[in-house]
C-alpha cells in the first residue's frame, strides 16, 4: 500500500493532526484566560479599594441612609465621602470607563465598567481624568474631587453596582 492508497481510505497526514491539535489548545487557552472568572486578571478587577485616600476623607452618608445633603431625602444606593478639594479619585478595580462626563443629578461622573457585571459610580468630580472606552487598572487617578470655596470640602458620591442594582460597597471594600 503506498501514500496515495492510505489519503483515500480516510486517514490524515499526521501534519494536519498536529497542526489541528496546535490550533485547539491555542484557542482554547486564550478562551481560558480570558474568560475564565478565576484568574488573578479577574479577581483584580473587581472592586476592592477605596475611591479616596481614608487619611483624609470622611463617611457622611453610608449605604442606605436618609441622604440630605442634596436637599432630596432618599436613600443612598452608594456612600458619600467628603474630602479636601482637588483630592485624587481612584478606580477602586479594573475595567474600562462607559461614562465620563456630565451626567444628570450626580454632576461630573465616571462609570467604570468590570468583570461579572459589576459597575462602580464615581460622581461629585471636579476634574475627570480619563474618557469614554479608557482601560483602567485598580488604583489608577480617575479624576478629581471639585474645588469649593466655601470650607474646602467636596462630597465625592461611590456606588457599586451589580447587574445595575445597587448593593453596598462595605461589602466588597473596608472603609477603616
Amino acid at each position: 500500500m503506498n501514500k496515495k492508497q492510505k489519503k483515500k481510505d480516510g486517514s490524515f497526514p499526521a501534519n494536519l493532526i498536529i497542526i489541528i491539535a496546535v490550533f485547539i489548545a491555542i484557542t482554547g487557552g486564550l478562551f481560558y484566560y480570558s474568560k475564565n472568572p478565576f484568574t488573578p486578571e479577574f479577581f483584580s478587577s473587581l472592586p476592592s479599594i477605596s475611591p479616596v485616600s481614608m487619611d483624609t476623607a470622611a463617611i457622611v452618608s453610608s449605604f442606605g441612609q436618609s441622604n440630605s445633603i442634596s436637599r432630596i431625602d432618599y436613600n443612598n444606593p452608594g456612600i458619600d465621602f467628603s474630602v479636601p478639594s482637588k483630592t485624587p479619585v481612584f478606580a477602586s478595580g479594573g475595567g474600562e470607563v462607559l461614562i465620563a462626563g456630565s451626567h444628570g443629578r450626580y454632576g461630573l461622573t465616571v462609570l467604570i465598567g468590570h468583570p461579572a457585571d459589576y459597575t462602580t459610580i464615581y460622581s461629585g468630580l471636579g476634574f475627570a481624568r480619563v474618557n469614554v472606552s479608557d482601560l483602567v487598572k485598580k488604583g489608577d487617578i480617575i479624576g478629581t474631587s471639585a474645588e469649593l470655596e466655601k470650607d474646602g470640602k467636596s462630597i465625592i458620591h461611590y456606588e457599586v453596582r451589580v447587574g445595575g442594582k445597587p448593593i453596598d460597597p462595605e461589602e466588597l471594600i473596608d472603609f477603616k
